[in-house]
Formats: C-alpha cells, sequence, structure tokens
C-alpha cells in the first residue's frame, strides 16, 4: 500500500485549539489519505495520543473532536524499532519516533514506492527552497533510496506524487499543456466507474467488476486495462516513462498507445504546438477510429 508520512512540527496537543494550524494542517492531511485512498504513516507515541485524547473538548465541537481521537488512533507508532532512518537534508528536530517509523516503513517496502514524505508549507525552508526538490534521499542503514518529497498544500500538482499512486494519471507532467493549448485538458485516461476510489494494489481485484460494465456507459468512454495488469510489478522507469499501463503499436501504424482490455489502442493526440485543437486520446477501434477527452467525452 501506498503510505504519506506527515511533517507536523506541532506537538499533538496543539491540534486541541481548532483555530491553529497543528489543527487544520493535521486534519487537511487526514482529508488527503482518505481521498487519496492512502495510508499514513504513524508518527506519535501513544502516551503523545493518551494525553491528547484525554484533554480534547467534545462540549464546544463534538465532530471536531472525534475526528481528531480517530485520526490520533492511526498515527501511534506501535513498533519497538530504536533505530533511525537519516535525512541529511531534512529539517532539524524530526522526532525519533518519526524517523524510527520510516526506518520500518523503508525495510518492510517490497516496492520502489517509498512512503511519500508530505510536509505544509511552513517548513518549506527547512525542506529546502529554490525551488524545493521533488525527492530526497533517506538512508536506513545499508539501504539508501528516495522518497516522493511533496508539499501539502500543492500535493495534486506534484510531478511525481499523485501521478505514482494513479495510473490514469501517471501521463500528466509527460505530457502536460502548453502556454498555447487552447484546450488545457489534463493528460489523463479516463478511469472507469468501477474503478474509481479504488487504491493501487487493490485494482487487480476490481478489474473483472470494470470489464462487466463495459468501456462505455451512455455517453462516456473509459480505459480499462487487461485482465492480467498488474500495477505494483512495474518499474519506476518504466511507470515515470509514460508505460504505467501495456503500450502497443495500432494496426493502421498511427503511433503507439495503451492497450485495453478489449485490444483497442489509446493514442494521445494533440495539435501541434500554437495550432488550435483538442488534447484528447484517439482509440483506434475496428473499423476507424474514437476520439475521447480526459473525462470520457466523445470530441
Amino acid at each position: 500500500m501506498t503510505k504519506l508520512l506527515l511533517d507536523h512540527p506541532w506537538p499533538l496537543d496543539a491540534t486541541l485549539n481548532r483555530a491553529s494550524p497543528a489543527y487544520n494542517k493535521l486534519l487537511e492531511f487526514h482529508k488527503l489519505i482518505r481521498r487519496l485512498m492512502v495510508a499514513a504513516v504513524p508518527f506519535i507515541t501513544q502516551q503523545e495520543r493518551d494525553e491528547t485524547v484525554a484533554r480534547l473538548d467534545y462540549r464546544q465541537n463534538a465532530a471536531a473532536a472525534a475526528a481528531i481521537r480517530r485520526f490520533a488512533d492511526e498515527l501511534v507508532y506501535r513498533g519497538n524499532n530504536v533505530q533511525q532512518a537519516v535525512i541529511e537534508q531534512g529539517p532539524v528536530g524530526l522526532s525519533a519516533t518519526w524517523l524510527c517509523s520510516l526506518w520500518d516503513e523503508f525495510h518492510s517496502c517490497n516496492t520502489w514506492r517509498l512512503p511519500q514524505i508530505v510536509f505544509p508549507e511552513v517548513r518549506r525552508a527547512e525542506w529546502g527552497t529554490n525551488p524545493t526538490p521533488l525527492e530526497v534521499e533517506v538512508q536506513c542503514g545499508s539501504k539508501t533510496d528516495e522518497s516522493v518529497l511533496v508539499m501539502l498544500e500543492i500535493y495534486d500538482s506534484h510531478r511525481f506524487a499523485l501521478c505514482d499512486i494513479d495510473p490514469w494519471k501517471h501521463n500528466n507532467w509527460l505530457r502536460c499543456p502548453s502556454p498555447g493549448d487552447t484546450h488545457p485538458h489534463p493528460c489523463w485516461l479516463p478511469r472507469p466507474p468501477a474503478l474509481q476510489s479504488v487504491p493501487l494494489e487493490k485494482i487487480p481485484n476490481f478489474l473483472d467488476a470494470a470489464g462487466r460494465q463495459g468501456w462505455q456507459i451512455g455517453n462516456r468512454h473509459y480505459y480499462i486495462p487487461p485482465m492480467d495488469y498488474s500495477p505494483l510489478t512495474i518499474s519506476k522507469h518504466d511507470w515515470r516513462s509514460g508505460k504505467a499501463f501495456p503500450h502497443r503499436g495500432t494496426k493502421s501504424s498511427n503511433g503507439s498507445g495503451y492497450k485495453d482490455l478489449d485490444g483497442r489502442i489509446w493514442v494521445w493526440a494533440r495539435a501541434p504546438a500554437g495550432a488550435r485543437g483538442e488534447r484528447h486520446w484517439d482509440v483506434e477501434l475496428e473499423p476507424g477510429w474514437c476520439n475521447v477527452s480526459h473525462d470520457g467525452g466523445e470530441v
């Protein structure tokens, strides 16, 4: 499972003040992981959790207090590791619990998707500027690798963060709109309803349901990968090179694109630089073609 580790530079009990950045950024992070269908890496101690929960005031805002309590339970580090990860270019003062938890995640991770490190804008200077790096090197004993480093407030616009966990959007930064595009549509493959909100690692379990729905629902068309599609087996190089889905040439020799469940090839098409035209998918049919927008509508 893809996981996000929050650099939360305030003590947990600071979240008791609902007007504080500590509260707002923790809840913003909570909403992010729920939207992405990913997990949070724990980084607080049981004692921190217990002391904070004991002071929650349910009389003034019961919903907010309950939200903090539920999320605090998810963030408790329950491991017994004492080894700490080392981040050479990271901020001073990251807690021992935070670094021990990151160590555990690095050594238990069996894919290239190491935990993404998410930080609030107030920590931008501590994580580096001009610009903030897209990834940061992490050392865990003999293991050295890179984690995606992303600011919480601009998560979706990061080059790798969202693209690494959503194969339908993995091409976005490779083929982002240029200033001259009259239709600056994102380079997203339309994701079928049966696969909406499905975590990356569970996509293979829902391909059969998506196939039964079919690639056309009403007046919209969706990209459904082949039944043997397994996103966790795709290398980092291939994924970030635009090959998160099976890539094939078209029968008509009109370029190459993504092969779907029924053998159709989806080719990204855009007008030449400076020309007027749509950014869309040319879907090879037999016979002919169908032009599909990033949201599944025909163009």
